[in-house]
């Protein structure tokens, strides 16, 4: 919560800063016991270089993943064995972001672990937003055909929508389409609130808010008290009810345990949205 500027009464924080300065610690370490690849970093790891990694790691990158961002971004010190080079920063990427970004790991293997369970069962990972869409995610095997044309060769592919789920897909996809999820029911329920305020016109895309200038505190102080209401209930538990109500059978791990965040200083938190 802090991390993420959900806090009352504290400067800007910046997630990608923190991430930084943990894989340093580890890289300053490294070098210090003789490592020579660690060398090659010491003085190289900026928030611009775990940026990418952080952004994309609740939406289900992999470590191999990450590794290619590295070298594909241009963010490898020059010399040999680049790949080598990525895969240890990598390596302390993952360590960094789990003691630092501890509960948003815990959630994300949660979900992970749920789909998982649910795909190897044969059923869909399901459940209600807070505003009553449903939501169900379900990968299915692809199937795959070249086609020769005129133009050449193409490759067709095709889910088996009567085929057995991917479960590996179901899992990395449930954290991001979760996410999703919860940011399109908070859209939804802050231009529902804005309506009532006054504020008709709206510039809105994923987690974007907008409006006229002129409309722009009112719309800050509904954004905070939707999320508020949003996040007051335990979400988490309420997917695992719905998923106990139509997949009883299948076990799931216990939910995570709410913290004691205060999440009412969203109301006074400067840096919230902006």
């Amino acid at each position: 919560a802090r991390a993420t500027n959900l806090c009352a009464g504290v400067e800007r924080q910046d997630v990608y800063g923190d991430v930084a300065k943990a894989v340093n610690v580890l890289v300053n370490r490294d070098a210090l016991e003789g490592n020579d690849i660690a060398m090659a970093w010491v003085g190289q790891v900026g928030r611009k270089t775990v940026k990418r990694a952080v952004m994309t790691t609740p939406y289900g990158v992999t470590s191999g993943g990450i590794r290619q961002q590295l070298i594909a971004d241009g963010l490898v010190p020059e010399g040999e064995d680049r790949g080598g080079k990525a895969g240890y920063l990598r390596d302390c990427l993952v360590l960094a972001l789990s003691e630092t970004v501890v509960s948003a790991k815990e959630i994300m293997l949660w979900l992970q672990v749920t789909a998982l369970r649910l795909a190897q069962a044969g059923l869909p990972f399901e459940f209600r937003t807070p505003t009553g869409s449903l939501v169900r995610q379900a990968y299915h095997t692809i199937t795959s055909d070249r086609i020769v044309t005129l133009c050449g060769r193409l490759r067709a592919e095709q889910a088996v929508v009567d085929g057995p789920l991917d479960p590996k897909k179901c899992a990395l996809a449930a954290a991001p389409n979760t996410i999703h999820a919860f940011d399109a029911t908070h859209l939804s329920m802050t231009v529902n609130a804005a309506v009532v305020c006054g504020i008709a016109d709206f510039a809105m895309i994923h987690d974007s808010y907008g409006t006229h200038a002129a409309n722009t505190t009112r719309l800050s102080a509904v954004l905070r008290q939707t999320f508020i209401e949003l996040y007051a209930v335990d979400r988490l538990q309420e997917i695992a009810d719905y998923i106990n109500g139509y997949a009883p059978h299948v076990q799931l791990e216990p939910v995570p345990v709410r913290k004691t965040f205060d999440i009412a200083q969203v109301v006074d938190a400067p840096f919230f949205f902006s």
